[in-house]
């Protein structure tokens, strides 16, 4: 063969190309400068305190003596094991995530309440105890990898899910980087405690057909001028078709720091029916609710016409803190969402030693029991203390926050110009730059409306959580 044109062979496909050309969001932005600038009390004083990661380090004194008496003996986990999880590790998820989940317990009235409300129809009372079938459980290393099979396999490129905003930042990138479906946000807003409701969901369907969204709603108190330019602003997408596939949902919500409202998650499973769209509940936070009545999975709240359309993504990186350890698990009752992700998992499949070391504790139900109640109880104080340090520097957070390791915080009244993009990503640069400290702003949660903030107070001791929360301050008065 002679020689010719060889100019393209170093190149990358069309979709490598995007790739590399990438520019990542604020929020990736700032995980990197904190990381490359991590603060130390002792060698690097002016580095930057990390506030921005979902991290829980409260409770790892629980399990880590417990972890390396168990270490398995590589031998015995050597070989090729089942790419989606070998069953005495899948039979050991299933236990925890029965507790994580609270589907151990018998169902109490409120589990059914407002059924009649949100649906028009009989309701479906399930009062006995629920358990994960191991059988219908893939393994997957880490949450991440579970969300982006599901998008792969119930969406084709260029389709969408409806997402209830503000989501997890994280999922533009689990949903568009491999499976490229595109988010298509459900705005909630402020003025009713960013609750879900079933007209900001069918505003979004409408928007996906390109008749409009959220500019046929009725005007919000507290809106107007430029808030409504800053929800324009990140509004995506208007005008285009898309095929929307299903529902995106943080249960317990990543970045509001809550549970929903039984009442709000039958409305968006019967939304969900009714249009016959699948739901994606990542319930990660389930076993960190720290106030209030507990968690409901939707697994509790589904009937079995539900089934072949409701799937659960879970982990213990959250709830254990151990997200280095990337174990995450997708439980479906699709017979062929089942197959498709079973075949799919040999790609992101975790290390039969990490199964194997994990297994023991996660079977022990007299351990998650205690784990789960005690870590509980660390999450409350530790919410507790950064609400108040906060408030004490005029900084509130979204009432009701009782679940996950974050707070919702209300930074409207200090970015300038107000209610503007622009005011919220030069405070979030001047506090990550200036300040030293890393948390993420808003408008990558898809937030509409400039100035809330996600703030992570179960990552960093103590000490150094009054110290951001000091640095916070300054550049406050700065501003």
């Amino acid at each position: 063969m002679s020689g010719g044109d060889c100019n393209g062979a170093g190149r990358l496909s069309s979709r490598g190309a995007q790739l590399a050309a990438e520019e990542p969001s604020l929020y990736y932005r700032g995980l990197g400068f904190a990381r490359e600038n991590p603060y130390d009390a002792r060698t690097r004083p002016d580095g930057v305190i990390q506030l921005g990661l979902a991290d829980n380090k409260l409770s790892l004194d629980l399990i880590s003596d417990r972890l390396q008496r168990e270490m398995p003996v590589v031998d015995a986990t050597s070989a090729y094991g089942e790419f989606h999880g070998d069953m005495p590790f899948r039979q050991a998820m299933a236990a925890f995530m029965s507790h994580a989940l609270n589907l151990s317990q018998k169902s109490t009235q409120e589990h059914t309440e407002g059924r009649l409300s949100a649906c028009d129809e009989e309701p479906f009372n399930r009062s006995q105890p629920l358990s994960i079938d191991p059988d219908s459980l893939v393994i997957t290393s880490g949450a991440t990898a579970a969300v982006g099979l599901l998008a792969h396999v119930l969406a084709d490129a260029g389709d969408a899910f409806v997402v209830p905003t503000p989501y997890y930042p994280g999922f533009t990138v689990d949903l568009e980087r491999q499976a490229g479906v595109t988010i298509i946000p459900a705005a909630t807003y402020s003025d009713s405690g960013f609750d879900i409701s079933t007209s900001s969901l069918e505003a979004a369907l409408r928007e996906s057909q390109g008749e409009g969204g959220d500019e046929q709603e009725e005007p919000r108190q507290g809106g107007g001028g430029a808030e409504d330019e800053g929800r324009a602003e990140r509004s995506r997408g208007r005008g285009r078709r898309r095929k929307v596939r299903g529902v995106l949902l943080s249960s317990p919500s990543n970045p509001l720091g809550c549970t929903f409202s039984n009442t709000t998650l039958l409305n968006v499973l019967h939304f969900c029916r009714k249009n016959c769209l699948h739901l994606i509940s990542d319930e990660i936070y389930a076993g960190s609710v720290y106030n209030g009545d507990g968690f409901t999975s939707l697994l509790r709240l589904a009937e079995p016409r539900d089934y072949p359309f409701l799937h659960i993504v879970y982990g213990p990186s959250k709830d254990l803190g151990i997200p280095g350890f990337r174990i995450g698990a997708c439980y479906s009752l699709n017979p062929a969402v089942q197959s498709a992700i079973t075949k799919l998992a040999r790609f992101c499949s975790p290390s039969r030693h990490t199964q194997a070391l994990l297994a023991p504790l996660l079977s022990d139900s007299l351990f998650a029991q205690a784990y789960l109640s005690e870590n509980q109880c660390r999450l409350r104080k530790a919410s507790s203390t950064a609400q108040e340090a906060l408030l004490q520097i005029g900084v509130k957070c979204l009432p009701g926050s009782n679940a996950g390791v974050f707070l919702w915080c209300d930074f409207r009244q200090f970015i300038s110009p107000k209610n503007s993009i622009r005011g919220e990503e030069d405070f979030f640069l001047r506090l990550l730059r200036q300040g030293g400290v890393n948390i993420t702003p808003g408008g990558a949660c898809g937030c509409c409306e400039p100035g809330w903030f996600r703030l992570c107070f179960a990552g960093s001791p103590k000490e150094e959580l009054q110290l951001a929360i000091d640095r916070i301050s300054r550049t406050l008065l700065q501003s």
